[in-house]
C-alpha cells in the first residue's frame, strides 16, 4: 500500500543541502545553484527557496543583494564571533549551576560526555568525536532543564560542526589539544574552582 511522507518538500530539501554541507559535498562559500537543485529533484524552486531560507537561519547559507546563495564561508570574524557566543553561554550556565547546586549532576553529566568523547577519538571521518565534543560543552546548559538556552546553544551545533572540522583538517593536532582542555575542565569542575573552569573555557573556546 502506497504511503504519504508526513514530511513536507521543504523540509526533505533542507535536509538534503544540510547534509550536502554538513558533509562537505558543498565546499564552504560556494554558490548554491537553484535551477540546478530543481532540475536535479525535478521539483519547482519554491520549496528549494524556502529550505534555503532555513539553512539561512542556522547560519549554514548565506544571501547577497540579489538573492543568490552560498554556503557560509567560515571568516575570522565569524569564527571569532561564533567562539565567544560559546564561551558567554557556557560561563554563564556554568555560573548558574553553582549557585543553584546542581554541579554534582553536571559533573555526572560532563563525566559520561568526556568518556564518549574519548571513545570517538579513533572514529573515521571525525563527525562522531567532533558531536561529541560538543555535546561536552552542551552539558553546561542541558543540566539547567531551560528550553531556551538549549534551543539557542542548538541553533549554533551545525556552524559549530563545520568550524571545528575545518580547524582540524589544518591542524590534526588540535583534536588532542582540545580532548585535554575538555578533561582539565573535568578536572576544575571537580575541584570546585570556579576561576579555573571559567579561564579554562575561555582558552578552550577563544584562544
Amino acid at each position: 500500500m502506497d504511503t504519504v511522507s508526513k514530511v513536507s518538500m521543504r523540509e526533505q530539501v533542507y535536509n538534503i543541502i544540510k547534509d550536502r554541507i554538513l558533509s562537505q559535498q558543498y565546499d564552504l562559500g560556494s554558490p548554491i545553484n537553484i535551477t540546478s537543485l530543481s532540475k536535479e529533484l525535478s521539483i519547482s524552486n519554491t520549496p528549494i527557496r524556502e529550505a534555503l531560507t532555513m539553512l539561512q537561519a542556522e547560519n549554514l547559507v548565506t544571501s547577497t543583494l540579489n538573492s543568490k546563495f552560498h554556503v557560509v564561508e567560515l571568516t575570522d570574524e565569524l569564527l571569532g564571533e561564533l567562539n565567544q557566543a560559546c564561551a558567554v553561554m557556557l560561563i554563564g550556565a556554568y555560573q548558574y549551576c553553582r549557585i543553584t547546586n546542581q554541579i554534582q549532576p553536571l559533573l555526572d553529566m560532563l563525566q559520561d560526555a568526556y568518556e564518549t568523547q574519548r571513545k570517538a577519538l579513533s572514529s573515521e571521518g571525525g563527525n562522531e568525536y567532533i558531536r561529541a565534543a560538543i555535546n561536552f560543552d552542551r552539558c553546561f546548559l542541558a543540566v539547567l532543564n531551560n528550553q531556551r538556552l538549549l534551543d539557542e546553544f542548538d541553533g549554533l551545533s551545525n556552524l559549530l560542526l563545520l568550524s571545528v572540522r575545518y580547524v582540524y583538517q589544518k591542524d590534526p593536532a588540535e583534536k588532542e589539544e582540545k580532548i585535554e582542555q575538555h578533561g582539565k575542565i573535568l578536572d576544575a569542575v571537580r575541584a570546585d574552582d570556579p576561576s579555573q573552569v571559567q579561564d579554562l573555557i575561555r582558552v578552550h573556546y577563544c584562544n
